[in-house]
């Protein structure tokens, strides 16, 4: 089933010519998709002649910096046809990276990356358990970065923020992640709580935030309930015990 808020996405491009956390001036914004980039890119280590595939590309803000880290290749998916042409625009010169309109659920068996990084994607999807069984089949390791489920304030706005309910966010808890990975083979061999800055909260807020991110991000319990983003590097057993 083809999730109903790709056509909330893909109004987002069309209004704003890309989607809204990448193309919005807001300081929150900046340092909240900042703090995880940085970490995703720490997770991922030395990616140089990898083939990757970014599943949910969206606009191809995010390709953008892998394709700066030096991999081999990256295929960028995304069910948003406008999202897409907008990533094939900016990238037109680049010779390692394709793009194609395509959900999660669509992505072939037989189709095999060195590393499947799905960024913020989960959270929006009907079938979650679905799109992860996929997803160990292709790729010998995967990196995950998914709005943590622990956190209070989160699942609240995402039952009173419009923006969070137009388009279907429905965090889930990291230990239903760890779960349903190891089902289909995963071990993880990572597992970090990062950010303490919202997306689209107010720029004095944001500064009075980021400036406490370190002392949430370094104190046990505290950071699982606190932080915004869960990211997890797991590594499949077939590729193991191989």
């Amino acid at each position: 089933m083809l999730e109903k808020n790709i056509g909330t996405f893909r109004s987002d491009v069309i209004e704003n010519g890309g989607y809204q956390y990448s193309k919005t001036e807001k300081l929150s914004s900046k340092l909240s998709s900042t703090r995880t980039s940085k970490v995703i890119h720490q997770v991922l280590g030395p990616i140089k002649g990898k083939r990757i595939v970014d599943i949910g590309c969206g606009d191809g803000i995010f390709t953008q910096e892998l394709l700066a880290l030096n991999p081999g290749f990256v295929t960028g998916i995304d069910p948003n046809d406008a999202a897409i042409a907008v990533a094939k625009k900016n990238m037109a010169d680049i010779k390692n990276v394709e793009f194609h309109v395509m959900d999660v659920y669509q992505i072939p068996p037989i189709k095999k990356y060195d590393i499947a990084i799905i960024r913020g994607v989960l959270h929006h999807l009907y079938e979650v358990e679905k799109a992860i069984q996929i997803i160990c089949s292709i790729a010998d390791e995967i990196v995950v970065a998914e709005p943590n489920g622990y956190n209070p304030v989160l699942k609240i706005m995402e039952k009173v923020s419009p923006y969070h309910i137009q388009h279907e966010e429905k965090s889930y808890a990291p230990r239903k992640l760890d779960k349903w990975f190891k089902n289909n083979g995963g071990i993880i061999t990572e597992s970090l709580y990062v950010g303490f800055v919202p997306l689209f909260c107010p720029n004095f807020l944001a500064k009075i935030l980021n400036f406490f991110e370190p002392f949430f991000e370094k104190t046990p319990l505290l950071r699982s309930f606190s932080c915004g983003q869960y990211i997890q590097k797991i590594q499949l057993r077939s590729l193991i015990n191989s």
